[in-house]
């Protein structure tokens, strides 16, 4: 007895608070019932007995809603929950981890499945990795080689943020090697020091089935390889990046076809399941009953079951109390009474007539914007918000940048001046956002992000101005260039003019010497012949002068201008080969740091990452089929 009044206590004693609004619906009631007894203050008692039934059945009355109250009471304190015992309630949990394999070979680019096979499995992926509550899970991708995408860990959403970003292109060589990628599932297990676990491909074909259970017999007893087929019986063609299909060496279009059989029987002899992807969840649910599911008879069993790993909770007795209340509620339900109550009760608590979702019974309207902005939905938040702040961290999520200071505008706290910023300078209005982060250092002078934001748009601010300047002075240079030019072209116009002036001056040379031909007719025909074939000989000889001449000008001017364009190229390619000042050494230094800070894309990442792991590991190795 000593031992049950010390350990006896009420599991939810919050629920006592229940008694206050069960006073007042007695209290209520009891007024009704008054008002409807007011005929007897009215009759006259020597009436009574013949207009009304009294008595006994006011006795009856009284006795019924006296169940109210005590029904009440007894629900209360089964939901308080009463216990006062202890016991041992073994502790189940699902850790045996798995290891997903998928296949980014070119086959996987067949249209056989709508819109091809690799999207409908990665969209399978997706609904597995949902329905995976417990246990650690990885994510390796294979082609000719394989790659570690994610080691097992607890967090299968990181895992489903990289899956949309798996293409077949990001691989460095292309074919299916399944073996290798099974020995490196068996190397991520063996690593993470796990004696057991289930390994899953999701593929199109195993070509290398004898090398594959060869490496399989190594850890045969340890781990259990499972296999969901992506394709179909008939097959279809590879789709190239020109737009046509991929063709063997014979010339003959590839059209890789799902071997049902052959998968179904690797699976078999590796002790796990088979299954072709459906549309509905009925592959995901058979190839997950292994992991969900304890087997006696497979000494693998999936449960962990630690019959050691025990937790204490105490007994609640409160639900026994429900055999007591059953039939009093049945009495004052019969009695009208239950029904009297809630037509008291409910007018004063009903909530006002308005559209609600299921969420808005249990979350208010920033809970619920806070799940959508945890499902990547910042535009739903941004519209299901009520906290101005809030509203701004989705609007700068959705990139909408001046909705973000919009809703900033009336907060004045240091961190509100450095969103402010980050906002500002997404728009490109440096100098305001550097504004904001001194007045945000004003606040918080420890500020660190603050401090590196503000240098570095200043630093970005120096850099625009110097090319500003760089701009003006080339333009200034191309002024004095064409002004050159312009000099250079009126001289040679001058020099035009003086060879016209000269050839002017020949003619009239020319005029008077036709002249004095004139004159001389008295001299003998043949002489004059004579003269005029030497004249026209020297005259030929002049004009042969004149013409080398004047070649020789215009080469040496066409000279003169190639030499001033070679000048030209030689000082702007001096300034390109002009080594960087510190500062600009700094600065660029600066720049790169804060573009290293940017998210880049995943593909992008994961691309560069199995790259670099290729020419370390895998270089020289020639591809086995390039689909």
């Amino acid at each position: 007895m000593a031992e049950f009044i010390s350990n006896f206590h009420f599991i939810r004693p919050w629920f006592f608070l229940l008694l206050m609004p069960l006073a007042w619906i007695l209290w209520r009631g009891r007024d009704l019932l008054g008002q409807a007894n007011s005929w007897q203050k009215t009759i006259d008692p020597a009436l009574l007995p013949f207009l009304l039934s009294a008595g006994q059945e006011q006795k009856k009355r009284s006795i019924s809603y006296l169940l109210i109250p005590l029904v009440g009471v007894l629900s209360i304190i089964s939901l308080a929950g009463p216990a006062w015992q202890k016991i041992e309630q073994p502790v189940y949990r699902d850790s045996r981890p798995l290891v997903i394999a998928f296949d980014l070979s070119r086959s996987m680019e067949s249209t056989d499945i709508k819109p091809n096979r690799i999207s409908k499995a990665k969209y399978k992926l997706l609904d597995l990795l949902a329905q995976r509550k417990e246990g650690q899970t990885a994510l390796l991708v294979y082609a000719a080689q394989p790659f570690a995408v994610v080691p097992l860990t607890e967090d299968a959403k990181t895992i489903a943020s990289l899956v949309p970003s798996l293409e077949t292109n990001m691989m460095p060589s292309q074919g299916s090697n399944a073996p290798a990628a099974l020995q490196k599932a068996f190397d991520l297990l063996q690593q993470a020091h796990k004696s057991s676990g289930d390994i899953l491909f999701i593929t199109d074909g195993i070509d290398q089935s004898k090398e594959f259970l060869a490496i399989y017999e190594q850890a045969k007893g340890q781990y259990r390889v499972s296999i969901m087929g992506v394709g179909t019986k008939q097959g279809a063609p590879i789709p190239d990046q020109t737009g046509q299909f991929i063709k063997n060496q014979q010339g003959q279009v590839v059209l890789p076809k799902l071997a049902e059989k052959e998968l179904q029987t690797l699976a078999n002899k590796t002790g796990g399941r088979y299954s072709t992807l459906t549309i509905n969840d009925q592959d995901i649910n058979y190839l997950n009953a292994p992991l969900l599911q304890k087997s006696t008879n497979n000494p693998l069993s999936i449960i962990n079951q630690n019959k050691s790993l025990v937790a204490d909770l105490w007994y609640e007795a409160g639900a026994w109390l429900i055999l007591l209340i059953i039939p009093l509620v049945l009495l004052v339900f019969r009695r009208g009474y239950l029904i009297l109550a809630l037509v008291i009760f409910m007018p004063l608590t009903a909530p006002p007539v308005d559209a609600f979702s299921w969420d808005d019974l249990w979350l208010n309207a920033d809970q619920q914007g806070k799940k959508q902005l945890s499902q990547n939905q910042p535009k739903e938040a941004l519209k299901t918000f009520q906290d101005p702040k809030w509203k701004a961290g989705a609007a700068y999520q959705a990139g909408d940048y001046q909705k973000t200071l919009d809703n900033l505008k009336e907060f004045e706290q240091a961190d509100d001046f450095y969103n402010k910023g980050n906002a500002l300078a997404r728009l490109g209005k440096y100098k305001e956002a550097i504004e904001n982060y001194k007045k945000a250092l004003a606040k918080n002078p420890a500020d660190q992000d603050a401090k590196d934001n503000k240098k570095l748009l200043e630093d970005l601010l120096k850099q625009q101005k110097k090319k500003e300047d760089k701009n003006k002075q080339n333009k200034k240079d191309q002024k004095e260039n064409k002004d050159q030019k312009n000099k250079d072209q009126k001289n040679k116009d001058q020099q035009d003019k003086e060879q016209k002036d000269k050839q002017n001056q020949k003619n009239s040379k020319d005029q008077q010497n036709k002249d004095q031909k004139d004159q001389s007719q008295q001299k003998s025909k043949e002489q004059q012949e004579k003269e005029k074939a030497e004249k026209e000989k020297a005259e030929k000889e002049k004009q042969k002068e004149q013409q080398k001449e004047q070649a020789k000008q215009q080469k040496a001017e066409e000279k003169k201008d190639e030499q001033k364009e070679k000048d030209k190229k030689a000082e702007q390619m001096q300034k390109d080969e002009k080594p960087l000042s510190e500062e600009e050494k700094r600065l660029n230094k600066i720049t790169e740091q804060w573009l290293k800070r940017i998210p880049d894309d995943p593909a992008g990442l994961l691309r560069r990452k199995f790259k670099y792991q290729y020419q370390r590991q895998y270089q020289g190795q020639s591809e086995q089929n390039p689909w």
